[in-house]
């Protein structure tokens, strides 16, 4: 009889595993952020520009992967908009050291808050910047060229996407991977300054990097920037960033 139950219940147990797991190459990734009420994202917007302004803050720069997208691209994504691109990939997928996120579920990750932030920022008359290691030089590898995005072609789709076309336009992005270019610096210092120069920015303490890396975060508060941590988990939300500010 017990026997009989075991057996029953490794049958349940192998019928649920088989429903739930699925092939990678088949699988699609979806998030579901909870929503505000409405009219709560645009107050609380609100209330940020001001706080940003009583820190005498003009800059702020924002991560990608983990800060306006709860998917991380895995610096490449595979253009799965494109089923040429997608069968191309199926077929050499065996040869390559790692699985690139897919662009859809990417570009479906992007925070709310974030794209309800961004503009207002723009309109109001910040200098809005966006610090990547997503660098055009991924490309180079013409295999990845044929079924994949990356640099700034992925992060206009994502933008040109989500974002009105022109606050895209008044967006500054540095997408620069050190260790493509011969550095060993992992930190975004380099960014940041490029961002100052760009808006002829005078003052470290008025430009804030939010960021998921605390590596990053470290080092641009060493180097005098302002810095905001995020919950890789959640991506960007504006509440603990208020909390931050004040």
């Amino acid at each position: 009889m017990r026997t009989a139950v075991l057996v029953l219940v490794m049958c349940c147990l192998l019928t649920a595993l088989t429903r739930t797991i699925r092939p990678i190459a088949s699988q699609s990734i979806e998030f579901q952020f909870q929503e505000a009420p409405a009219g709560h994202h645009r107050t609380m917007a609100s209330a940020v520009i001001q706080a940003l302004r009583d820190n005498n803050i003009s800059t702020v720069v924002f991560d990608i992967d983990y800060t306006a997208t709860r998917v991380h691209s895995q610096g490449i994504c595979l253009n799965d908009l494109d089923p040429e691109a997608v069968e191309e990939y199926e077929r050499v997928a065996h040869r390559l050291p790692f699985i690139p996120g897919r662009v859809s579920a990417w570009l479906d990750s992007i925070s709310p808050d974030f794209v309800e932030l961004v503009p207002q920022l723009v309109h109001e008359g910040f200098n809005v910047a966006i610090a990547t290691f997503g660098d055009d030089d991924y490309n180079k590898d013409l295999l990845m060229r044929h079924w994949s995005i990356c640099g700034m072609k992925m992060l206009n789709t994502l933008f040109s996407r989500h974002l009105p076309a022109d606050v895209v336009e008044q967006l500054y992005v540095v997408a620069f991977a050190p260790f493509l270019h011969g550095s060993n610096a992992m930190n975004k210092n380099y960014h940041l300054d490029k961002i100052m120069a760009h808006f002829d920015v005078s003052s470290r303490g008025s430009v804030i990097l939010i960021d998921d890396s605390m590596p990053n975060i470290t080092n641009a508060q060493a180097n005098g920037f302002r810095a905001h941590f995020v919950d890789n988990s959640v991506a960007f939300t504006m509440a603990p960033f208020l909390a931050a500010l004040r």
